[in-house]
């Protein structure tokens, strides 16, 4: 996964060996570990780490038909995520800066995080095959 942001919009690119649905995970799984905690509205507290059957609860099985979302986060277990992915095509997605940076920064931290995490799980799944 590479990404690079234009114009205030971050462009999120996927090698042909990654699987879209693995990285939507990775990304999800990234802004909720990188998001601020409010102690007070956390169920789970602030050493919580998001599993991969709540990041999937994010992802939508097909993207929505009038924009592509695929990814919508906003609070979540007492953190602010304001993650909101759009499928551009196969392979190619964006989160618009304006509304992530609003409340996080910039969003290149997450997705480098996301990326690793993306970069380990399709190792160990190869690794598996072998």
């Amino acid at each position: 996964m590479h990404f690079e942001s234009i114009n205030g919009v971050t462009h999120i690119y996927l090698d042909s060996s990654e699987p879209e649905r693995l990285a939507l995970r990775c990304i999800a799984k990234a802004s909720f570990a990188a998001a601020s905690v409010d102690p007070d509205l956390s169920v789970n507290g602030a050493e919580y780490r998001m599993s991969d059957d709540e990041a999937d609860l994010f992802i939508r099985t097909e993207p929505r038909v009038y924009d592509g979302l695929v990814v919508e986060m906003n609070k979540v277990d007492g953190r602010l995520c304001s993650t909101v992915v759009y499928k551009i095509s196969e392979g190619r997605f964006s989160l618009y800066d304006r509304y992530y940076e609003r409340f996080r920064g910039q969003p290149a931290a997450m997705l480098s995080e996301a990326a690793k995490l993306l970069s380990a799980s399709v190792d160990q799944a190869q690794m598996q095959l072998c």
